[in-house]
């Protein structure tokens, strides 16, 4: 697919997003790693869960390596709304994957994820940063020890 450049128009950049997210997986759910890590920018930043931040466009194809290689598949986007400040925008929503287990059964991982997207000087969006969440369950206090 061809690189998404957009206008100024904030309408142009929401669907630049949709359509690169929808890229995003399709690229993911098909195998084609390398074509995953092209959208994002040469020094972006991955936020695992559970996990070390990575740095990098090379860092952050050695980390995704390992998942899609696994198996980690069915992945979704579920976008809930954008916003654009200049050269940036950014998109929070919902995920959700099929992950491998040792039993050869599957889990489903779902949580939310934040995206900042960065207009690069041609005009096309790439990912600057990816931040995922896993758990929708609600944090609960403990109670005070007496």
């Amino acid at each position: 697919m061809a690189p998404i450049r957009t206008t100024a128009n904030d309408e142009d950049v929401e669907v630049a997003i949709y359509r690169l997210s929808e890229e995003w997986t399709t690229l993911w759910n098909s195998g084609q790693l390398d074509k995953v890590v092209d959208l994002y920018t040469n020094d972006a930043l991955y936020l695992p869960a559970h996990a070390s931040p990575i740095h990098g466009r090379k860092n952050i194809r050695e980390y995704l390596r390992e998942p899609m290689r696994q198996g980690a598949t069915d992945f979704t986007l579920r976008i809930d709304f954008i916003q654009r400040a200049g050269n940036l925008a950014y998109d929070v929503g919902h995920y959700s994957i099929q992950l491998p287990q040792e039993d050869g059964s599957k889990k489903l991982d779902q949580g939310r994820y934040l995206v900042v997207w960065q207009r690069q000087e041609a005009g096309e969006w790439r990912m600057a940063v990816f931040a995922a969440q896993s758990s929708e369950e609600p944090w609960q206090q403990k109670p005070a020890s007496r």
